[in-house]
């Protein structure tokens, strides 16, 4: 499995100069060298230096890039959720807060369909390895949670942590994301995610 790829497919994060295109390609060996061992040694067998040694990078250089052998199998997360909140913030006026995330995780689910092997992936070592499992419900949700509220907070004209509204429309959002992640991982990727997506976000307006 490449994490060139959900690199390569990820929305708008060019690479323009040389500089960029040389942490890029750095960014890209790591991530690469992690998954491919994560996927023949196993995550809890693997350790920094194995991915060092295997990128032929310094351990100092991959701390420049992830923060640990979590984050890196994550790869762009954060990259990936400043651009879904600018698509919530960029999204039309007269829509409502809940219709403007719909819109925003609807490009979103396309971007995991387009790196399912990946996300697949992800999922599977988030159900067999309790470090990954805590890395994602310790850092990657609640990121997510206050990187949408505070986008909502924004197209709503209010302080994030003085109105109940964007946390509220947040965190349901998130709810709704991680359903649907589970059942289209446990489907095998067979219905596209954005099927399985839409059919959870209209349960948070439905009756």
């Amino acid at each position: 499995m490449s994490a060139h790829q959900d690199e390569t497919d990820a929305p708008s994060r060019p690479a323009t100069g040389r500089r960029d295109r040389k942490k890029m390609a750095t960014r890209i060996a790591i991530e690469d060298a992690a998954v491919g061992l994560y996927a023949t040694r196993g995550f809890k067998e693997t350790s920094v230096l194995d991915i060092t040694e295997a990128a032929d990078v310094s351990q100092r250089t991959f701390y420049r890039y992830f923060t640990s052998k979590e984050d890196v199998l994550f790869g762009s997360w954060r990259q990936d959720l400043a651009v879904t909140v600018k698509v919530i913030e960029s999204r039309p006026q007269d829509e409502s807060p809940l219709e403007a995330m719909r819109g925003a995780l609807l490009a979103m689910a396309e971007h995991f369909e387009q790196n399912r092997e990946r996300y697949s992936f992800i999922a599977q070592l988030s159900a067999s390895s309790p470090d990954v499992a805590a890395y994602q419900g310790q850092v990657i949700i609640p990121a997510v949670v206050e990187a949408f509220a505070e986008g909502l907070a924004r197209r709503l004209g209010v302080e994030a942590l003085a109105d109940l509204r964007p946390y509220v429309f947040a965190g349901v959002a998130a709810a709704a994301v991680n359903a649907a992640m589970v059942v289209w991982v446990a489907g095998l990727g067979t219905e596209p995610l954005e099927n399985v997506l839409l059919d959870a976000l209209d349960l948070l307006s439905a009756p």
